[in-house]
């Protein structure tokens, strides 16, 4: 099966390959990532002859393309270099089960790395995986095990075992089983040889496993959690106890370094703590409290006294086994960076240039504080002159001092008590430049807005518009959505989309690749049937879509029927890599496999 439309061009001219030396031409084709040396095999013999020299393809990433499906092992390019990966990334694959995973993994005789999260693979299918592979030493894969509660202790012996022989490890799974269980802890008992374990807690519906009380040290030179838009329940107050108590499952606090975040559901604030060793790290590049100067035991103590809401990271090092030298500060600033892009406080029209080349930055917008009547001067105020009925002037976007000098940027804009409306000029130089762009908070986006925004973002590819009101802007984005051909990565947030003018925008851009909508009002089919009517074209018209997230707070039977209309076209038009989500849940910005690519200024999902 071709899962490649005609319409997809290789990335390079295959003329000007075929007149290099094939030394040099090994030395490029290295440097691509898998999707486009298939499309390389597929032009010419010559091209997929080289590509099956043994050595020469080392690393398959199937994720976020229409090769993410289980089909795609069929492939001949994939059966021929197959014994010389040492990387299969598979995350987000919608068809990968057990059955059609373990005939792949037979093959890799060298495979060191496997992603499997976000897909149908439990922990016992892995097991066996393993033994099939015993040279993984890397993996990352979704907590589960089984439907019921109770794990049959045979089946824990075997997961022990095997993550005893790996090297990195990152589970992603509920907060009732990574965070408020000791279950991760058991397993990991024997593990010796763990350089990073990631512990990823997002919402989800699996079970809670059962077990006993453990304490067990995790032998791990870094230990990450990341709790993701996660809060505790209403009326619960216990959850800040079972994370302050896994904290304290470590042989000895004082053995380890910290940095710990907590950031509210604005993104505009944050919580820091870290231990001494970060001190001036922190204070140089983020510029927060002087909270390192507390010991470890008083910051566990209040950094989860107070209730956890949206996001929050944790790592831990191990003073012994961690070099503390630049190249570790160096590579923790780009991982937290992402994490805090800059952020400034902005009058109106009067935004500094605050970011550097490719490093996003957040800017909060708020309008200029205005002098009181009468506040200038002593005088006794006049009388009035009458004034003409007018509306509040209009703001205009004006970024370009931002990208002076630079070749791309991007840009996280939080608006804030802004009731002038917001405007566009298409003279402005920015949106050339721009490649994510994020929209959120409550602004009065004028008439011709988003037309000139997406006419003008040219090399555009992440498009985020968060509003948290009812707005209403749902039509005039849609109707834009076709000038922007650049955009791959779409997202929309609001009450009340209109959803029917939504899907047949939507289904104007065959370039996209990744949907994202949520809207919190109820959404009955049967009342509206009108409005997802089109729903099905997006996955006929749309050729490089791999991702459809829907979320909305709608009926059983509407999510059934939904799921029915997209699963009937993706079959029809021979899409098995499409992965379809339907959230019927009020959990908004929910995480996913794909979602990392909206949430500049969240703790995006951790890979190796």
């Amino acid at each position: 099966m071709d899962n490649l439309s005609s319409d997809d061009t290789p990335p390079v001219s295959t003329m000007n390959l075929m007149d290099l030396p094939e030394d040099v031409l090994i030395l490029i084709l290295r440097e691509l990532d898998f999707r486009s040396q298939y499309q390389l095999s597929q032009t010419c013999s010559y091209f997929e002859r080289i590509m099956c020299y043994r050595g020469l393809v080392t690393r398959c990433d199937l994720s976020r393309s229409t090769m993410a499906t289980a089909q795609s092992f069929k492939h001949h390019l994939f059966l021929q270099v197959a014994p010389s990966l040492q990387e299969l990334i598979l995350c987000g694959i919608p068809d990968l089960h057990k059955k059609n995973l373990l005939p792949v993994i037979g093959k890799l005789k060298h495979l060191k790395t496997i992603d499997v999260s976000y897909t149908n693979i439990t922990i016992p299918d892995m097991v066996e995986a393993h033994r099939l592979c015993p040279t993984i030493k890397n993996m990352s894969l979704n907590f589960i095990f089984t439907r019921a509660a109770f794990i049959p202790e045979q089946m824990l012996l075997q997961a022990i075992r095997m993550l005893a022989k790996l090297e990195n490890l990152s589970f992603v799974g509920s907060p009732e089983n990574l965070v408020f269980s000791h279950l991760p802890l058991y397993l990991l008992s024997e593990a010796k040889n763990l350089k990073n374990v990631k512990l990823t807690a997002i919402d989800c519906d699996h079970s809670r496993y059962r077990l006993r009380d453990y304490r067990k040290v995790i032998h791990c030179q870094n230990l990450s959690i990341y709790l993701f838009d996660w809060f505790e329940k209403d009326g619960n107050t216990s959850y800040n106890y079972f994370v302050y108590d896994f904290m304290h499952v470590f042989k000895d606090l004082d053995d380890f370094e910290f940095i710990m975040i907590k950031r509210d559901a604005s993104l505009k604030y944050c919580q820091f703590y870290a231990s001494h060793i970060f001190r001036s790290f922190i204070e140089e590049h983020f510029a927060v409290g002087n909270r390192a100067k507390r010991n470890l035991h008083t910051c566990l103590e209040e950094f989860t006294l107070q209730r956890l809401r949206r996001n929050a990271m944790m790592m831990f090092f191990d003073k012994s086994r961690t070099t503390f030298d630049e190249a570790f500060f160096a590579k923790i600033l780009v991982q937290i960076k992402e994490y805090f892009p800059q952020s400034t406080e902005c009058p109106l029209n009067h935004l500094k240039d605050i970011t550097t080349e490719n490093v996003s930055c957040h800017i909060t917008v708020t309008p200029p504080r205005q002098q009181a009547p009468g506040a200038a001067s002593g005088a006794q105020p006049g009388p009035e002159p009458k004034r003409l009925r007018t509306g509040p002037p209009a703001y205009e976007l004006k970024f370009d001092g931002i990208v002076k000098d630079k070749q791309s940027v991007k840009l996280n804009i939080q608006f804030m008590n802004i009731v002038n409306p917001i405007t566009m000029s298409p003279a402005n130089q920015f949106l050339s430049k721009t490649t994510f762009l994020a929209l959120a908070g409550d602004a009065n986006y004028s008439d011709g807005f988003f037309k000139v925004l997406l006419q003008g973002a040219t090399v555009l590819t992440t498009l985020s518009i968060d509003t948290p009101t009812v707005n209403e802007y749902s039509e005039r984005v849609a109707k834009a959505l076709k000038f922007c051909k650049s955009l791959r990565n779409f997202k929309y947030v609001e009450k009340g989309i209109h959803y029917k003018a939504m899907m047949k925008g939507l289904s104007e851009c065959a370039w996209l690749e990744n949907i994202h909508l949520s809207n919190s009002c109820f959404l009955d089919l049967d009342a509206r049937a009108h409005e997802l009517a089109d729903v099905a074209l997006l996955v006929q018209k749309c050729y490089k879509l791999y991702s459809i997230y829907i979320q909305s707070n709608m009926l059983e039977t509407t999510k059934k029927a939904l799921m029915k209309k997209l699963n009937k076209a993706k079959q029809k038009f021979r899409k098995p890599y499409l992965n379809i989500d339907i959230d019927m849940t009020q959990a908004f910005n929910r995480y996913g496999p794909f979602s990392d690519d909206f949430n500049l200024n969240a703790f995006q999902y951790p890979h190796f």
